[in-house]
C-alpha cells in the first residue's frame, strides 16, 4: 500500500504534502503530515484512514489521467527533434 502510493507520487513529481492539501480541501483538516504518513504506511488503521486512502487513490488516478491526457494530445515539436531527423533543414 505505502510503496504503491509513494511510487505513484514519485512518478507524478508530487509529494505527500500535495496529497495532504487535497485531503484538507475534502474536509480532512485533522490529518497532519505524520498522521498521513501513518495512514499511507498502514500503521494506523481506522475508518478515517480508509476514507482518506480512498480519496488518495482517486486523486492519484485523476493526476495520472491528467498527465496521460496531456502527453497524448501533445505533438512532437520540430525543435525537439535531432538535426539529422528534421525534414525541413
Amino acid at each position: 500500500m505505502g510503496i504503491d502510493i509513494k511510487m505513484r507520487l514519485l512518478a507524478l513529481g508530487k509529494t505527500q504534502t500535495d496529497l495532504l492539501l487535497v485531503l484538507h480541501e475534502k474536509g480532512f483538516t485533522g490529518i497532519d503530515k505524520s498522521r498521513l504518513s501513518l495512514y499511507i504506511r498502514g500503521i494506523m488503521t481506522n475508518p478515517q484512514q480508509k476514507k482518506a486512502l480512498k480519496i488518495i487513490y482517486e486523486t492519484l488516478d485523476m493526476w495520472e489521467k491528467e498527465v496521460h491526457d496531456k502527453f497524448t494530445k501533445m505533438e512532437l515539436s520540430k525543435e525537439l527533434l535531432p538535426y539529422n531527423i528534421r525534414k525541413d533543414v
